[in-house]
């Protein structure tokens, strides 16, 4: 029997949106590699993700950076090359967006967001084209379901917007405005996961890339005036943004499917017509599986006899036709 390891994640907080949902995408990928994976949160202080797998420390972050495309050879070559001199760079590359990178490496997601950047580029028959595809596919990575679970986070080919484009999931904070497209985000960002990201993120350490835009579920993406602008000392004076944070929770948004309502798209999670996103942080170890069932569930849900559930919620706002989530509420408390 193998021994079991804890991790635990104190940089990632479960009172914010955005960490919460990347400590639910790393859950996810670790189910990738462990079936029996377990994860709870610690309540004492501020709430941070607790993992239990069979995965030592050095493959927890190496094998979930893998599932981004980082590759320890090509790193080294990379980090080799880049210390000869640089090429003068083609005026004819301009313009090109990841996939010239990132089809190259092996990508978790690439079959899903190649040649799309937004959620509202999928017509109807792309999304049941791809559906199909992947339900019908010989995958021996085992990849495939979390393929599926974002398209149906995506949204559903039963409610369109437009005359025939996938209505967006209300998750969807990045669809255009200000330039933000969620799946150009997200591939941006996954472009900068490694092992030694990861380890910064669980841990808390400073891990910023400045090359890279949000996908603004973090209530400290909405700023105002001066405050749109970061450190006056950066030459290049851009907010800063944690890329890998926002690549696990894009993850993370893979659960919380949406399905057609009587007049337009529901997304699991969201309440009081849409504006409310609510979200459960448990103190038993639990399952993935079980996990999805309390996602499900109300504020109400219970763990066992003598449960122990926070839930919080955040309200989705829109400023400047963007949208927001502000600072999270404390709903309830179960057991305990």
């Amino acid at each position: 029997m193998n021994s079991l390891h804890e991790h635990l994640g104190p940089g990632l907080k479960g009172n914010n949106p955005l960490h919460f949902l990347a400590s639910l995408g790393t859950f996810r990928l670790l189910y990738l590699h462990d079936s029996e994976a377990r994860m709870k949160w610690d309540l004492e202080n501020n709430p941070f993700p607790i993992y239990q797998t069979t995965l030592d420390e050095k493959n927890f972050c190496g094998l979930l950076a893998e599932d981004f495309g980082w590759n320890e050879n090509k790193f080294k070559a990379l980090k080799k090359s880049s210390k000869a001199e640089k090429p003068k760079k083609n005026p004819q590359n301009k313009g090109k967006n990841f996939e010239a990178t990132q089809a190259n490496r092996f990508f978790t997601l690439y079959p899903v967001i190649k040649g799309k950047k937004r959620i509202e580029d999928y017509t109807s028959e792309d999304f049941r084209e791809l559906s199909i595809k992947l339900v019908a596919s010989q995958d021996t990575t085992k990849t495939f379901p979390l393929q599926l679970e974002i398209l149906a986070a995506f949204g559903s080919d039963g409610f369109l917007k437009g005359e025939n484009s996938i209505c967006p999931s209300h998750l969807s904070f990045s669809n255009g405005g200000s330039g933000q497209l969620l799946l150009k985000d997200f591939a941006q960002c996954a472009l900068h996961v490694s092992p030694i990201s990861l380890q910064k993120t669980f841990s808390g350490e400073k891990a910023n890339d400045d090359e890279v835009t949000s996908l603004n579920w973090d209530p400290a993406d909405q700023r105002s005036y001066a405050l749109l602008y970061g450190d006056p000392g950066n030459p290049k004076n851009k907010v800063p943004c944690n890329a890998t944070v926002n690549a696990l929770a894009f993850l993370g948004f893979s659960c919380f499917p949406s399905v057609p309502g009587k007049k337009n798209l529901h997304t699991t999670g969201f309440f009081k017509k849409n504006k409310t996103f609510r979200w459960p942080l448990w103190e038993p170890f639990i399952t993935f599986l079980t996990m999805q069932s309390l996602l499900v569930a109300n504020s109400k849900a219970h763990l066992g006899r003598e449960p122990s559930i926070l839930w919080l919620e955040s309200e989705r706002f829109v400023l400047n036709k963007r949208s927001f989530f502000s600072p999270s509420t404390l709903v309830t408390t179960e057991g305990g």
